[in-house]
């Protein structure tokens, strides 16, 4: 699966521009006062301003397999807000095959960037912003996680990924290109004390040669996830 645009809601668009263009180096690829979108390798970022009170995501971008250590160096230089696990910054996912560094962004959001050795992706220039190849990893909140990723895999054949069992409270569905993070309510997003809770969210995806379009919404009354 390949996430080819995310759309998220922000607070703050200012805060946003400043965070994404002068702490990760991103160049705007379209912006207006509502809105401001980003190119990341093969994937468009759109933040879109709303009154939602504090929304919060969990996105991982993947990076070369080779530069994780230099990502976490330029993430230090850059005073990106770490988040540690047992005490490291670098993060080891041995089931996965991959590493991580995380961090937060002005409004809080989880980021995450990810090495996924099983890619083969080495490249040779330091590591910079070129090197975010796409997001790779969009955190989804439902109901029922189980009945959420049974809809999901028969409507658009998205695959469990097959490197993490599927359980009740977190379930992740498609391959190392392209994931979604399915977790229920009130569940700490990973390694943060941060609650999980519902908030819109587009992704426009491609899969078996096929793009798709998904959407969650939250009415004013309670949270709702469906499919469009």
């Amino acid at each position: 699966m390949r996430i080819k645009e995310l759309i998220l809601l922000t607070n703050n668009i200012t805060g946003t521009k400043n965070f994404y263009s002068t702490k990760l180096g991103l160049e705007p690829v379209e912006e207006r006062a509502d809105f401001i979108s980003y190119r990341t390798g093969s994937t468009l970022l759109t933040f879109r301003l709303s009154a939602i009170d504090s929304p919060i995501y969990h996105i991982a971008f993947n990076i070369p397999h080779n530069k994780i250590t230099e990502a976490l160096l330029w993430c230090e230089k850059n005073r990106m807000h770490l988040i540690p696990y047992s005490g490291s910054d670098l993060i080891d996912f041995p089931n996965w095959n991959a590493k991580s560094i995380y961090f937060t962004d002005n409004g809080g959001n989880i980021l995450e960037f990810i090495s996924r050795y099983d890619l083969k992706n080495a490249v040779s220039k330091p590591f910079g912003p070129e090197h975010l190849l796409c997001v790779s990893e969009a955190g989804i909140v439902v109901d029922d996680v189980p009945a959420f990723a049974k809809q999901f895999t028969e409507k658009f054949e998205v695959p469990y990924y097959e490197k993490q069992k599927p359980e009740p409270n977190f379930t992740v569905l498609g391959d190392a290109e392209g994931l979604l993070i399915v977790v229920p309510e009130k569940r700490k997003w990973f390694p943060t004390s941060v609650i999980s809770r519902k908030f819109p969210v587009q992704i426009t995806f491609e899969q078996a040669g096929k793009d798709f379009v998904f959407q969650t919404h939250t009415s004013t009354s309670e949270g709702n996830s469906g499919f469009i």
